[in-house]
């Protein structure tokens, strides 16, 4: 039998937190030293490390003062459209031509 694991948003938020927690751990850096690099306060660090909570800005703030920001294009890793006629191709498929191409 399959089983497939649901994950409620919370629980992907504190999963992503604890993810960004190893990772500073895995790099030797104190929350406070993060903070002095990225410029965001070790307190709001520290709530998103121990809640999830954090804005998707800072987030992205986070991760690029650890060499990581490079990850986040994967959740939405398209294919990339190279030339005006992909790009009407895939409006097409949509069923519409494309505003900007009128």
């Amino acid at each position: 039998m399959i089983s497939i694991k649901l994950y409620s948003p919370k629980e992907i938020q504190l999963k992503i937190a604890n993810t960004f927690k190893n990772k500073r751990l895995l790099t030797g850096l104190s929350r406070k030293k993060l903070s002095l690099s990225s410029g965001i306060p070790a307190a709001t660090i520290r709530k998103f490390e121990d809640s999830g909570e954090v804005s998707l800005k800072t987030l992205i703030i986070l991760l690029k003062s650890l060499d990581c920001e490079k990850y986040l294009f994967y959740l939405f890793d398209f294919d990339e459209v190279t030339s005006r006629e992909e790009l009407e191709n895939v409006d097409r498929k949509r069923g519409k031509k494309s505003e900007a191409y009128k």
